[in-house]
Order: C-alpha cells, then sequence, then structure tokens
C-alpha cells in the first residue's frame, strides 16, 4: 500500500498566506517490509514558517518606485542535521528581490530533517516566495 501527500509552498508578503503539503510516503523495501519517508520540517510547522517568513521578509527600497514584485522560487537542500545548505534561485525577479529571498533563506534556524527508514537523509526542498509591493 502505498500513501503520498504531497506539500508545496507559497509565502505571500503584505497579505501572507502559505499552502502546505507534507510527504509522508512508505514504500516496499524488499522482503515486505515497509519504510517510512518523511519530508524535512520547519521547526514548529507551516504555521511557524509562514511567520518566520512575514516577520523577516523587507521588501528592497530601491524597488518602491517601480514597485516590481512576483514570485521568487528557491531550491535548497535540508541536510540530515537540518541545516539549510546550498540555497538558490530557481527563477527569480531581478537581482534585488532575489537576494532578499536568499538572506530569508539563509537566516532560517535548523530544520527538522527528512527521513527515510527512520533514519535523516538529506532532502531537496523548494519554497516560492511571493514578494508583493507594499501599499502607498
Amino acid at each position: 500500500m502505498k500513501t503520498i501527500q504531497i506539500l508545496a509552498f507559497a509565502a505571500i508578503f503584505g497579505s501572507m498566506t502559505l499552502n502546505s503539503i507534507a510527504q509522508n510516503e512508505k514504500v516496499k523495501a524488499g522482503y515486505g517490509v515497509h519504510v517510512s519517508i518523511t519530508q524535512p520540517e520547519f521547526p514548529g510547522g507551516m504555521d511557524s514558517l509562514k511567520m518566520f517568513i512575514h516577520n523577516n521578509l523587507k521588501y528592497p527600497r530601491q524597488l518602491m518606485d517601480s514597485r516590481t514584485g512576483g514570485s521568487v522560487v528557491i531550491m535548497f537542500i535540508v541536510d540530515k542535521d537540518g541545516k539549510i545548505v546550498d540555497p538558490v534561485v530557481m527563477k527569480g525577479v531581478n537581482p534585488d528581490v532575489n537576494e532578499e529571498a536568499l538572506r530569508i533563506i539563509k537566516m532560517m534556524p535548523d530544520w527538522k530533517p527528512g527521513t527515510n527508514g527512520g533514519m535523516p537523509v538529506n532532502k531537496q526542498y523548494i519554497l516560492p516566495i511571493d514578494f508583493v509591493p507594499p501599499s502607498i
């Protein structure tokens, strides 16, 4: 029996919303033994991740006049110790917004690592962060 729950993240600055789905999957590991696989988790869960982004995100001042916005998609690895490793911009808006998204990721606390068969493992994680210019 295979059970899959898929998680997607979206954080919106301003009217900040976060859709979340976590992955928890049981797969057969030979000889009829089921192995549990879990995805990394921000400390305190999705609500805490949403609040962390909301409290720390700063819309770049140099973009106030142009009102530039959009979604920056960041990919990173949560290693087996829960540390964030190698964050990269997969889809960006402009250099200033991209740098702000990376700054937020780099300042995050350690996560609960993902597991495979109950053992912590390195897991890739993708997090879109939406930038909406603040109202004037």
